[in-house]
C-alpha cells in the first residue's frame, strides 16, 4: 500500500504532461487517466477512481469511436470498478458492450473476447445468476484453450474459475475434475511449491469438505498449508486460512454454546459496538473533511480494539478460535477472473448468541453460508443487503458470517438474508 501511494504523484505529473503537451482528449491522455485510475483501485479508493475511468472512456469514445477496441478496454475497466464497487446491475452493460465491441473487431476467438467472457461470467456469478453464467466461462475456457493450448496457467484460471460456479450451484461432481486439471496445470507450468499449487489444492479441500469427504479434505488442506507456508511464511493470510480450514475440520459438530451471564454479557457488548463501529465506517466513507476522517478512523481504532478484547475474553473464557479484527480495505479485482480464494474461506462453527430467533436456525444459517459460499461471495453478499463488509469485526471468513448474522438478526433482517442466499444457492436447504 505505501508503494501503491508513492506511485501516485508520479501517475499525477503524467497526466498533467500529458493534458498540456497532447491535449485533454488525446488518446494517450486517456491511457494516463486509465493508469491513474487503476492506482487508485488497486489503493481500495473506488469512489475516487470513478471520474478518471469514465473520464477515459469518454475520450476514447470520441477520439477512437464507439467500438474500438480501446473503448472496449475501457469500458471493461468501468465495469470492473463498479463491480468492486457492489453496483453489479449497472456493471453489467459495461461488460456487454464491451464484449459485443470485441466479437466484432477482433473476432469470436480471441483472447481478449475471452477476458469478456470471463468477466461478464463473473460477475453474472456474483448476482446470482449461476447457469446464466456457466456458458460465457465455458466459452472462456475453449478459446484459451485454442488460443494458449491446453497447459497454459490462463487455463488453469479459467477451471477454477468454473468449478466454482459448479461448486455454488451443488454440481460437486463436475466441480472436482475442473478443479483437478487446473492443479494439473499449475504444478506442470509453475511447479509444486507455487503459492497458485496451494490455492488450487485449498479449493479441493473446500470442494471435499462440502461434499462431506473431511479424510480426502485434510489431505489437500495439508499439502495447501506446506507449500504456503514455505512460499508465502506462517504469518501470510492465506496461510492462516488454511490453517483455519484444517481447524474446522478438527472442530467439526462442536458448537460453542452460551454458558453463563458474563458470557451473555460479553456478547451483547460486542454487537452493541459492531453497530457502532458500522455506523462510524459509514460516517467517514461520506465526510469530505481530512481532520473529521481522521477523527472518525481514530474512534474506530479505539471500537475495534474494545471489540478485540472482548473477542479475546470469550476466546480465554470457551477456549473457541476468534479472529483478529481487520483495520485495512480488501478489494480484489478481477482480469482473467478471480479464482476461488483461500483467503479467509472456509467453516469452522459459529458460536451461540442471543436473539429473537431461533439459535438453532440462526447457527445452521450461519453454517449453510460458511460452506456454500467463499470469502469473496460472501463480500458480494453483503454488497446485495447493502452492508459494509469491512465495518464487520473480525478476520477471515468464519468471524465475518457470525458478525453479520448477529448484525441482520438484530435489524430484523433475517427474512432478507435468506431470500437472498436462496437466489445465490437454490439447491442447499436453507430451511
Amino acid at each position: 500500500m505505501g508503494q501503491l501511494a508513492d506511485a501516485r504523484p508520479y501517475y499525477e505529473r503524467a497526466l498533467a504532461i500529458f493534458e498540456q503537451a497532447l491535449g485533454p482528449t488525446h488518446p494517450d491522455t486517456a491511457s494516463s487517466l486509465n493508469n491513474l485510475g487503476a492506482l487508485l483501485q488497486a489503493m481500495g479508493q473506488l469512489a475516487d477512481a470513478r471520474p478518471y475511468v469514465e473520464r477515459a472512456l469518454s475520450i476514447r469514445e470520441q477520439a477512437l469511436g464507439p467500438t474500438h477496441p480501446d473503448t472496449a478496454s475501457s469500458l471493461n475497466n468501468l465495469g470492473v470498478l463498479l463491480r468492486a464497487m457492489g453496483q453489479l446491475a449497472d456493471a453489467r452493460p459495461y461488460y456487454e458492450r464491451a464484449l459485443a465491441i470485441r466479437e466484432q473487431a477482433l473476432g469470436p476467438t480471441h483472447p481478449d473476447t475471452a477476458r469478456s467472457l470471463n468477466n461478464l461470467g463473473y460477475l453474472l456469478q456474483a448476482m446470482g445468476q449461476l447457469a446464466d453464467a456457466r456458458p460465457y466461462y465455458e466459452r472462456a475456457l475453449a478459446i484459451n484453450e485454442k488460443a494458449f493450448g491446453p497447459d497454459h496457467p490462463y487455463i488453469a484460471l479459467s477451471l477454477s474459475n468454473l468449478g466454482l460456479l459448479l461448486r455454488g450451484m451443488g454440481n460437486y461432481q463436475e466441480a472436482q475434475p475442473c478443479y483437478e486439471r487446473a492443479l494439473h496445470i499449475f504444478e506442470k507450468a509453475l511447479g509444486p511449491d507455487h503459492p497458485d499449487v496451494a490455492t488450487t489444492l485449498n479449493n479441493l479441500g473446500l470442494l471435499l469438505q462440502a461434499m462431506d469427504n473431511d479424510d480426502e479434505a485434510k489431505f489437500y488442506y495439508e499439502r495447501a498449508f506446506s507449500i504456503s507456508q514455505k512460499s508465502l511464511g506462517l504469518n501470510h493470510p492465506n496461510t492462516r486460512a488454511i490453517r483455519e480450514n484444517i481447524n474446522s475440520l478438527q472442530i467439526s459438530g462442536k458448537k460453542p454454546i452460551i454458558k453463563d451471564k458474563q458470557r451473555h454479557s460479553l456478547e451483547n457488548r460486542r454487537i452493541e459496538l459492531a453497530e457502532e463501529l458500522h455506523a462510524v465506517y459509514k460516517q467517514r466513507d461520506f465526510e469530505l473533511s481530512a481532520a473529521n476522517r481522521m477523527r472518525l478512523e481514530r474512534h474506530a481504532d479505539e471500537l475495534r480494539t474494545q471489540i478485540q478484547a472482548i473477542q479475546d475474553a470469550i476466546r480465554d473464557k470457551e477456549g473457541g478460535v476468534i479472529g483478529d479484527v481487520v483495520t485495512g480495505s480488501q478489494y480484489k479485482t478481477t482480469i482473467i477472473g478471480s479464482q476461488d480464494s483461500a483467503i479467509g474461506d472456509y467453516a469452522t462453527t459459529v458460536q451461540s448468541f442471543p436473539g429473537r430467533e431461533s439459535r438453532r436456525k440462526l447457527v445452521n444459517i450461519a453454517d449453510l453460508i460458511n460452506k456454500h459460499f467463499s470469502l469473496y461471495e460472501l463480500q458480494d453478499l453483503c454488497f446485495i443487503l447493502g452492508m459494509d463488509y469491512e465495518s464487520l469485526p473480525g478476520a477471515g471468513k468464519v468471524d465475518k458470517t457470525r458478525e453479520l448474522i448477529i448484525y441482520i438478526e438484530r435489524q430484523d433482517r433475517v427474512a432478507d438474508l435468506l431470500a437472498v442466499c436462496k437466489d445465490q444457492r437454490p439447491h442447499v436447504r436453507w430451511e
